[in-house]
């Protein structure tokens, strides 16, 4: 559980270093960043990530609660959100980078549902089989993030596993 937690935060927090724009994009190492796209991403991952919260806490208290009409806005939002967070990213690191992240980012978001649903399944008790799987899940997107973001600066300081 540990390690799945320091994967996830790892994952994000070198999602954010996306925003940071200290270095040049990976499809033109010669080209410093536009300081305003680079501010202009930077606010928009802010709230991209801050709807993000919202939309999973609103998919997994209403789906406790059973509210149906509630689980099914929460996860139509969410997934709209993961995909607004993947295509921010365009403006810097380019339409390809973009799509890749989409895919990426919509993985950890059904990752983190499948998580919720085996942890509810059995009228709430869990299924170990199912959070097992879940988990698994969970840390190879963390993983294939972790990977996506590392190379989208080729020029970082960082090598091996940072």
């Amino acid at each position: 559980m540990l390690r799945m937690r320091y994967s996830a935060l790892s994952a994000l927090a070198a999602i954010g270093l996306l925003a940071a724009g200290t270095v040049p994009p990976a499809h033109s190492q010669a080209a410093a960043p536009n300081p305003a796209k680079v501010a202009e991403l930077r606010m928009a991952l802010r709230d991209l990530y801050l709807n993000h919260i919202v939309w999973v806490r609103s998919l997994v208290v209403t789906t406790r609660l059973g509210d149906k009409v509630a689980v099914g806005e929460a996860d139509e939002y969410g997934i709209k959100n993961a995909k607004a967070i993947g295509q921010s990213i365009a403006p810097v690191y380019g339409q390809a980078a973009a799509d890749k992240f989409t895919t990426l980012f919509v993985g950890h978001y059904s990752a983190v549902k499948g998580y919720m649903n085996a942890a509810f399944a059995n009228n709430f008790k869990g299924n170990p089989a199912l959070k097992k799987a879940a988990v698994a899940r969970l840390l190879k997107n963390a993983d294939e993030i972790a990977v996506f973001v590392s190379s989208a600066n080729r020029r970082s300081p960082c090598t091996g596993s940072c």
